[in-house]
């Protein structure tokens, strides 16, 4: 990781001494968050005597989004090369149907959301289209996703023995930094952008003792607004 941050900052300062210009940004983005692989899931239960449920990593989408700053260069041919920092609250969600005991099953109606909390790291290079006021910036990297917290809020709405209601939540393994390899398109006008892009995590959330059958892995498809301050250089 050192010898790559080394590597990148030469660069930079190379391409600012051949006239390049660097840019600064801020962006606010939403989107979809879930997980994939062999263990996710899009129905689960509560174990009887708790806490949490059977299976938190869902494949379907909740309330998601970050808010970060950019950094980057281009030089004269559209070459580009920057980071991206910030933060991100990312939720995935999954269907509750039962409440199981050591022997038996009863019905169950809810949902469990998995709040995901990270600083995110994005360093990424890229190649910019169109001149004037008009770019399109393509970019590859790779999130690098320091985990701060992963916890699981149940919300039961009918069951046949427990009342309607929210239960505590409930902490969850997640990885210490979840490494996801990244596309994104950014379109400019001026001063302000819309970006999308898609990220796919390579390191699984449940342990690795686990077998294959239970790796679970974060996606995510993301939209935003930027904000670009200008150019320097």
């Amino acid at each position: 990781m050192h010898r790559i941050l080394s590597a990148l900052f030469w660069v930079i300062g190379f391409s600012v001494a051949q006239g390049q210009h660097s840019e600064f940004s801020v962006q606010a983005s939403s989107g979809l968050f879930s997980f994939r692989g062999s263990g996710a899931v899009s129905q689960t239960g509560i174990p009887l005597m708790g806490p949490g449920v059977m299976n938190p990593y869902g494949r379907h989408s909740g309330p998601s989004y970050g808010l970060t700053g950019q950094w980057q260069y281009v030089d004269r041919s559209g070459l580009i090369l920057g980071a991206q920092a910030g933060y991100e609250s990312l939720t995935s969600r999954s269907a509750i149907l039962y409440v199981r005991g050591d022997f038996t099953s009863n019905p169950a109606s809810g949902t469990v959301q998995l709040r995901n909390q990270y600083i995110n790291l994005q360093p990424f290079v890229g190649k910019r289209f169109g001149a004037g006021q008009a770019n399109l910036d393509v970019t590859v990297g790779v999130d690098l996703a320091y985990g701060l917290a992963s916890r699981g809020t149940i919300s039961l709405t009918a069951t046949n023995q427990y009342p309607s209601s929210i239960l505590a939540p409930v902490s969850y393994n997640m990885p210490t930094v979840d490494v996801r390899p990244r596309v994104n398109l950014t379109g400019y006008y001026r001063s302000f952008g819309l970006s999308a892009g898609y990220s796919l995590g390579v390191l699984s959330y449940t342990p690795s003792s686990r077998s294959d059958a239970t790796q679970v892995y974060s996606q995510y498809w993301r939209a935003g607004l930027s904000y670009r301050f200008g150019r320097r250089g």
